[in-house]
């Protein structure tokens, strides 16, 4: 599938899935974070484990499959199945993992190392990851990184900020949330009927999370789209504020001209000192101008404070015309 063809949030992690850690602590917390969040650990009739995988968790079922080749030197067999109801049972199929979900199949021998390596907290789901296995800062950001594959979520930044953890247990949702906290991360914890979810909604601690995580191409792109939508509020505040600025400036010049007229109709207008006079006649014939470009008008210029001067003296004289004829 095109890459631009995908949510960001596929895109995402399509990015971090490609990223195989090389230390053998970082590959430890990637495969505990892979294996914990799968969540689908089970015995088989003959003592196998196998490792299931929900549909649209390829990219982590995959990650998994080649980790425990590559760090810890475990061969798994590995099967995507259609799950649909027939006359005699289940019937699984060949399918893609994307629409079916998936199985790794590992020997009883390989499950005890997964044992002896992960402990029993891997096995319970409802313990979260042993805090043994994320030994330094490259082994968190492993253990994050490979979380976030399987229950993660990021919205489109072109709508709004929001990325989450979606996790079955709530002691791994207080895992990642006190990992987020020690980054320094404003993170949020809520339940949705049997999920416990673990967000982000400050736009920067988003940012700063996918960086952390290995994640730069899409980190960037969320940052350019943060600074379109900054320079496109900024320039909607300003157009707000000339529109309201102009509304104000006509509203003002249309009393002013009011008052102009009734001068003129009671014959007081002509009586009125030259720089009135003149100013009520710039003012009849330029409507639209705020008092600044006004004052321009006149030789020499007069400032913006000497015109709004002249034309309150003109609404006061008419002001005190219209109360003496009343």
């Amino acid at each position: 599938m095109e890459t631009s063809n995908l949510s960001f949030s596929a895109r995402v992690k399509e990015e971090i899935a490609k990223i195989l850690p090389k230390s053998r602590g970082e590959q430890i917390a990637s495969l505990a974070a892979l294996l914990y969040s799968l969540s689908a650990l089970r015995e088989g009739p003959e003592g196998e484990i196998l490792v299931g995988a929900g549909p649209g968790q390829d990219r982590a079922f995959r990650k998994c499959f080649t980790l425990l080749k590559k760090g810890l030197n475990i061969d798994s067999r590995l099967h995507y199945i259609a799950q649909s109801q027939s006359s005699d049972g289940i019937v699984r199929t060949e399918g893609e993992p994307r629409k079916y979900g998936g199985i790794l199949e590992l020997t009883a021998k390989d499950r005890q190392r997964l044992f002896d390596i992960f402990g029993t907290e891997l096995w319970n789901g409802t313990g979260g990851v042993s805090p043994g296995l994320i030994r330094n800062e490259k082994c968190l950001k492993a253990y994050l990184r490979d979380t976030f594959l399987c229950t993660g979520f990021v919205s489109n930044p072109g709508k709004e900020y929001h990325l989450e953890f979606s996790c079955t247990s709530q002691a791994h949702a207080k895992q990642i949330l006190a990992s987020l906290y020690m980054l320094g991360k404003s993170a949020g914890y809520t339940q949705r009927k049997s999920r416990f979810v673990v967000y982000l909604k400050d736009s920067q601690d988003i940012i700063d999370l996918l960086g952390y995580m290995g994640a730069h191409i899409s980190m960037m792109d969320m940052e350019n789209q943060r600074i379109r939508k900054g320079v496109v509020n900024t320039v909607n505040r300003r157009v707000n504020c000339d529109t309201a600025n102009a509304k104000r400036t006509v509203g003002a010049a249309q009393q002013q001209i009011r008052d102009i007229r009734y001068l003129e109709q009671q014959g007081i207008l002509k009586q009125l000192p030259e720089k009135l006079r003149t100013m009520a006649e710039l003012r009849v014939e330029n409507p639209e101008l705020p008092l600044g470009e006004l004052g321009q008008l006149f030789d020499p210029p007069v400032s913006k404070s000497g015109v709004n001067h002249r034309l309150k003296k003109l609404s006061e004289i008419a002001d005190k015309e219209r109360s003496a004829n009343q």
